[in-house]
């Protein structure tokens, strides 16, 4: 059976969506620039103002930049047709900001997981080295840090199979 367009695309979404932070960031970007510059195009090919005097292309990307970083910015807008493309370009900054925070906060909440797991590299010299972990462990760190309380910068590294916590 050949897959539809349908199940391809989804399936490149989800792969892409696999590869963390960094991608879903880029893909953000990637429609937030798609919006700002279609709504670009939409006004300078149209010719809609907001005074009746034609805007640039540039100058009409800036503005939808305004407007998708800032909803706030539409206050002052005059014009329907202005008010209607510009309206669509602060809907789709509001979707695209509030799903970027959304991505960031996700990834600083994982990777602040994954170091308090201590799941970290470890870079450390002249170190007392404890392999495994079992309930004695304590007994162990205890006898170490007395061993080691001569020293300035004495450190203990236990590396076992579970979690820091």
């Amino acid at each position: 059976m050949q897959p539809s367009f349908r199940q391809k695309f989804k399936y490149r979404f989800d792969n892409l969506m696999s590869r963390g932070t960094p991608a879903m960031v880029g893909m953000l970007f990637l429609l937030s620039l798609i919006v700002v510059f279609v709504a670009g195009a939409i006004i300078a090919i149209t010719n809609i103002s907001q005074d009746g005097t034609p805007i640039s292309f540039g100058e009409a990307v800036w503005e939808s930049l305004m407007r998708t970083l800032d909803s706030g910015t539409m206050g002052g807008d005059t014009g329907t047709g202005f008010r209607i493309v510009m309206l669509f370009v602060t809907l789709g900054g509001i979707f695209v900001v509030s799903a970027l925070i959304g991505v960031l906060s996700n990834g600083l909440e994982d990777q602040m997981e994954r170091l308090r797991k201590g799941r970290s590299q470890v870079l450390e010299n002249n170190h007392s080295l404890v392999l495994g972990w079992s309930p004695q462990i304590f007994t162990v760190l205890n006898e170490l840090m007395i061993e080691n309380e001569n020293q300035t910068h004495a450190r203990i590294v236990v590396m076992a199979d579970k979690d820091k916590v």
